[in-house]
């Protein structure tokens, strides 16, 4: 007989495991997860076990460098057709030692969104910028994507870690380990060589994704600020365990990247059928209006790298490979459309599941519904109700609304307190998500910019003529959200991101122009 299918298309109902790196362990089934050990001579209901193993066998446990996951599922995972070479996609790179660096500012416009045709993610994503090689486990790739589709495949990237931040258009994510739904202002992390699925929340979407190929992001020592601060490990959310299984013979078609290249293989399975899994590595969320900003209370405009959430080592201590940078606010909205305006309301008890009475048997997500539950002219009524027979050995995410609302303030005395002119050993991909950015005009939503190593860049001469001027008072940045993607390797800009994008902004330098020299004494030039 077909075992019970729990399908993620079907049952809309998400709840989420926190805790940054735990040891989780989640069962879609009861008792579907062996007691006491991993592989034992025959698993509960005929499963299989596999172990996903994210480092290498000797990384040091003490430190939480050691990642894996045991999973147990329907079929095993080598269950499929040869891989064949898909056609190399002209836009699609992971090799960057035959490009050719340039050290221009560049900035480009926001990506045009697919007007025509059919553009799942994969064949949306268009590279930006990066360095090193995938195949030597080394370096990084930086790439924007945008889709008018669902992906009715499957991908794997056995390259790296994705981390995704959509700017526009939520987006549905069906991994191996269960669900994610991530909206704009969130993010999320698909270590290297879980399979997921992206189906689209809207009508199209677009967004950026960092690519890193060795290591894996880490959370950013805190150092003086102490014990608490920036993105605390609390507020991660991990997925718990939902499988597809119908019984009969179905034919997915299965996308790896791996060493830079696009494989195809065909399963006559899901591979999301993952009844259990239990281990630390593992998909994982951030809503990025919890991000607990720090600043100034004095003078100065701080190093940006206090905005770091998350962080992948490099091999110099103190030096990352790639960082994950925010420049708050983020306005309250957990779906990008339709717009809602945030009001103040009084808070809801705090409630572990959520559903929807005005659209019976279609229970809407915890993360979505606290925040829409705090918009009262939407009349959202909210109910409690029971847990699942089965319920998770791990308790379910106790979402609890973001009644205040998120901003930074700005209170540097005697201080120029936008972005400060900079050269910088790092290399510099900006992006930003919504609204508009503090330090220079025209940087709009879904566009980029790259300052490369030792490269010049700061404010407009708009910017800093307004700031140079100020009245310093206490004053809340309401503006929006912008990030950055900061590396220690020498990005270069690809040639199809820097010579052939219709949308790069080939005015960009002249943002620099106008600023008048100080007002110094004159010196003989010397020869």
């Amino acid at each position: 007989a077909a075992r019970t299918s729990t399908t993620a298309k079907e049952t809309d109902e998400l709840r989420y495991m926190t805790g940054f790196g735990n040891q989780f362990e989640t069962e879609a089934l009861p008792g579907a997860l062996p007691v006491g050990q991993n592989n034992p001579q025959q698993c509960p209901y005929n499963l299989y076990a596999e172990q996903i193993s994210g480092t290498a066998f000797t990384m040091d446990r003490s430190t939480n460098q050691n990642l894996r996951t045991w999973v147990y599922r329907v079929t095993p995972s080598v269950m499929h057709e040869p891989y064949v070479l898909a056609p190399r996609q002209k836009k699609f790179l992971s090799s960057f030692a035959d490009v050719r660096g340039d050290p221009n500012q560049m900035r480009w416009d926001p990506m045009p969104l697919p007007d025509s045709g059919e553009v799942d993610f994969v064949d949306g994503m268009t590279t930006m910028a990066g360095n090193g090689d995938a195949s030597s486990k080394s370096g990084l790739a930086i790439h924007m994507y945008a889709a008018n589709k669902s992906m009715d495949r499957a991908m794997q990237n056995s390259d790296g870690d994705f981390l995704i931040v959509p700017q526009e258009g939520a987006l549905r994510l069906q991994t191996e380990l269960g669900v994610l739904e991530v909206s704009p202002r969130e993010i999320c992390v698909i270590p290297r060589g879980i399979v997921f699925r992206i189906t689209l929340l809207a009508a199209r979407a677009r967004g950026y994704v960092l690519e890193v190929y060795n290591k894996h992001f880490v959370l950013p020592a805190l150092g003086p600020i102490g014990a608490n601060g920036l993105a605390n490990p609390r507020d991660f959310q991990y997925p718990v365990a939902a499988y597809e299984h119908t019984g009969a013979e179905t034919s997915t078609e299965l996308v790896n990247k791996f060493c830079g290249d696009l494989f195809q293989t065909r399963l006559r399975k899901s591979p999301f059928d993952v009844v259990a899994w239990h281990g630390n590595y593992a998909p994982f969320k951030y809503d990025l209006q919890r991000f607990n900003t720090m600043g100034t209370i004095s003078f100065d405009h701080p190093d940006p790298s206090i905005f770091t959430v998350l962080t992948c080592p490099g091999a110099t201590p103190g030096e990352a490979a790639a960082d994950f940078v925010i420049f708050p606010p983020t306005p309250p909205s957990s779906r990008s459309s339709p717009a809602r305006a945030p009001l103040r309301a009084k808070p809801l008890p705090t409630l572990s599941f959520f559903r929807r009475e005005s659209s019976p048997g279609r229970p809407l997500s915890a993360s979505r519904c606290c925040v829409l539950g705090a918009v009262s002219s939407l009349q959202w009524r909210l109910t409690a109700t029971k847990a699942r027979p089965h319920a998770d050995l791990t308790t379910a995410h106790r979402f609890r609304p973001l009644w205040c609302l998120r901003r930074r303030w700005m209170v540097a005395e005697k201080t120029f307190r936008p972005p400060y002119f900079h050269r910088n050993c790092m290399s510099e991909f900006m992006g930003m998500v919504h609204g508009s950015y503090d330090a220079k005009r025209g940087f709009r939503p879904g566009g980029a910019s790259l300052h490369a190593c030792m490269t010049p860049h700061g404010p407009d001469k708009a910017t800093f003529d307004a700031a140079s001027t100020a009245d310093l008072v206490p004053e809340k940045f309401e503006g929006g959200l912008a990030f950055m993607f900061e590396s220690a390797a020498m990005l270069k800009p690809t040639p199809y991101a820097a010579d052939e994008a219709p949308w790069r902004d080939r005015d960009y330098q002249a943002c620099w122009e106008g600023f008048t020299p100080a007002t110094v004494p004159l010196t003989m030039q010397t020869l």
